[in-house]
């Protein structure tokens, strides 16, 4: 009868290969299936960024952009006539009126500004 010893390293190997296979690997494949996540968010502490590639939307179309509070839903029509929608959600409160869009090199770049918190200055009394 033959045994078959395996190290602690070889098991944590195999364990975290697995992990990496199921949850980053099976995402991007999933997501490449579905034509979905083309956009890439990022916080650049007074606004958020969101890039979205034309193999989602059509540049020759126009594109809709709802805003509320923290939430930002981009729709339009695909490169390929289909019709698409996004949907964000952000930590911070958009700026609704100051919101942007434009395109760039096959890319819709949105800027969206966070609302600036609003501080009440106090007074010191001279009454006694």
């Amino acid at each position: 009868m033959a045994r078959f010893w395996t190290s602690p390293f070889e098991e944590f190997d195999h364990v975290f290969d697995q992990l990496f296979d199921e949850l980053l690997i099976g995402r991007w494949r999933t997501a490449t299936r579905s034509g979905g996540e083309h956009a890439i968010v990022t916080d650049y502490g007074n606004r958020y960024e969101v890039q979205i590639s034309t193999a989602v939307l059509s540049p020759h179309q126009q594109v809709g952009l709802e805003v509320d509070d923290n939430h930002l839903t981009v729709s339009g029509a695909t490169a390929v006539g289909g019709k698409a929608e996004h949907s964000f959600s952000f930590k911070d409160p958009i700026e609704r009126n100051a919101v942007t869009a434009r395109w760039f090199d096959s890319v819709l770049f949105i800027s969206l500004p966070k609302r600036r918190k609003r501080s009440v200055a106090a007074r010191k009394s001279t009454e006694t």
